[in-house]
């Protein structure tokens, strides 16, 4: 759920645990009921779809989308809930359905926007992982204190003075 945060700043924890539980009923309203939805804590849902391709999910994260856009009611308020979803697939994606959640979520972080809709792609799992390593690498040589910093002089040869210093 986009912005989350912002529900239970404004409205309470209560309030955010029950837009949380109406979120799930929605959710198993747009989906057979032989497909499985779990809270995984905070404002994150998995839901398996049981025999769906890419192409059906999608069809069916837009319907989610768009019942819960038009907002759910607490008390005197409806509150729109806007979702990034992360879509995986067996055998599509991978052969193991273990790791559709790993797949699933990979394809969530690279989702832009209030309402993106993100199929998994093998490259975003790869990118991930060298984001990872870099990541790791530039934090073990700032630890071992492996920069260095120089700095490059700006001069104005008209005026013969330094005109500033760039980093």
């Amino acid at each position: 759920i986009r912005d989350f945060s912002t529900v239970n700043l404004n409205f309470g924890y209560s309030v955010g645990n029950r837009i949380i539980c109406k979120t799930a009923e929605i959710i198993k309203s747009c989906v057979a009921k032989k497909d499985k939805l779990y809270h995984l804590g905070g404002d994150k849902f998995a839901l398996l779809v049981i025999g769906a391709d890419k192409k059906c999910m999608e069809e069916i994260a837009k319907r989610i989308q768009k019942r819960l856009s038009e907002g759910v009611v607490i008390g005197n308020h409806s509150i729109p809930i806007f979702l990034r979803i992360g879509i995986a697939a067996t055998p599509e994606d991978c052969s193991d359905p273990s790791i559709l959640h790993e797949l699933g979520m990979s394809a969530l972080n690279f989702g832009r926007g209030n309402r993106a809709i993100t199929k998994f792609e093998p490259w975003m799992e790869k990118l991930s992982k060298t984001r990872l390593m870099l990541e790791s690498v530039i934090h073990n040589a700032i630890n071992r204190e492996s920069f260095e910093l120089y700095y490059q002089p700006i001069v104005i040869f008209q005026a013969v003075v330094l005109h500033s210093v760039k980093r």
